[in-house]
C-alpha cells in the first residue's frame, strides 16, 4: 500500500519478488505486482478505482498517456510512471520525493536522485523523465485549486 513515505515502485526482475517498494527509511521486496499495488492504493486511499482516477485526471490535465496518478484528493500522494503499465522496465515515482535528475552515460537512461539520499539509474531519458515529473507536479498544483474551480476543468 502506498503512503506519503512511499518513494518509488521498481521492477523486481526476480522469481522471489515482483516489485521493490522504496520507502523513505526502508526497502521492501514484495510478491505483489506494481499495478496491483497501484490499484489497491487507489481504492484504499482515494476510494475510487485506478481507471476512474486516471479518467478524471486525464480530463483535467489532457495527459492521456502515462497519466500521473493522484491517489487522494486531500493528501499529496502523486506518482508518475516511466513506461506503459505492461512494460517490464516500468518504474513508478512519487513526485514529492524527487530531488534531482541527471543524464546518464547510458543512452536513454537518467540518474534520479531521491530525497532519502538514494540514487538510481532509470531506463528513461532525462528529457522524458523530466517531462513526466513536471506533469505530476502540475497535477499537484491543480490539486491545490479550490474544488469548485477544479470541477470547471472537468466539465
Amino acid at each position: 500500500m502506498l503512503n506519503s513515505s512511499s518513494v518509488a515502485l521498481l521492477p523486481g526482475y526476480s522469481t522471489d519478488y515482483e516489485t521493490i517498494v522504496i520507502e523513505e527509511m526502508k526497502t521492501l521486496y514484495v510478491k505483489q505486482s506494481m499495478m496491483s499495488i497501484v490499484h489497491e492504493s487507489c481504492l484504499f486511499i482515494g476510494l475510487t478505482t485506478y481507471e476512474a482516477r486516471k479518467k478524471v485526471i486525464a480530463k483535467m490535465t489532457a495527459f492521456l498517456r502515462k497519466t500521473p496518478i493522484l491517489f487522494s484528493d486531500t493528501k499529496d500522494i502523486c506518482f508518475f510512471h516511466t513506461h506503459g503499465n505492461h512494460n517490464l522496465n516500468n518504474h513508478w515515482f512519487s513526485a514529492n520525493h524527487i530531488l534531482d535528475i541527471h543524464s546518464s552515460k547510458n543512452k536513454n537512461h537518467c540518474n534520479v536522485y531521491l530525497m532519502n539520499g538514494m540514487q538510481m539509474e532509470v531506463p528513461c531519458s532525462k528529457v522524458s523523465f523530466q517531462n513526466l515529473y513536471n506533469r505530476a507536479l502540475a497535477l499537484l498544483t491543480i490539486q491545490q485549486i479550490n474544488p469548485s474551480e477544479r470541477m470547471k476543468r472537468i466539465t
